[in-house]
């Protein structure tokens, strides 16, 4: 279980509006790698679980899904001269 660090958590939870001085991260684009830059960060040993087409369930954690994920960009930046946005 993560913990806010935030002083201004219940406040938050009660009402719904942030304080981007609490959470700069606010301050940025919601883009999936940072979504993922964050879980892999305070919840890197939580397991990710998902059902693959063939119906296996798959697991790993955040910090495995954020190592795989660098190296399948950087594959594609080097590879196939694919470039951000």
């Amino acid at each position: 279980m993560s913990v806010c660090a935030s002083a201004n958590c219940a406040v938050e939870a009660h009402t719904g509006e942030t304080d981007e001085r609490s959470h700069p991260e606010l301050a940025a684009p919601l883009l999936v790698h940072r979504v993922l830059d964050h879980a892999a960060r305070w919840h890197g040993e939580a397991d990710v679980v998902s059902r693959r087409v063939e119906g296996p369930i798959h697991r790993e954690t955040y910090r495995d899904l954020d190592r795989r994920s660098r190296r399948l960009a950087s594959a594609a930046s080097r590879e196939l001269n694919v470039k951000e946005g």
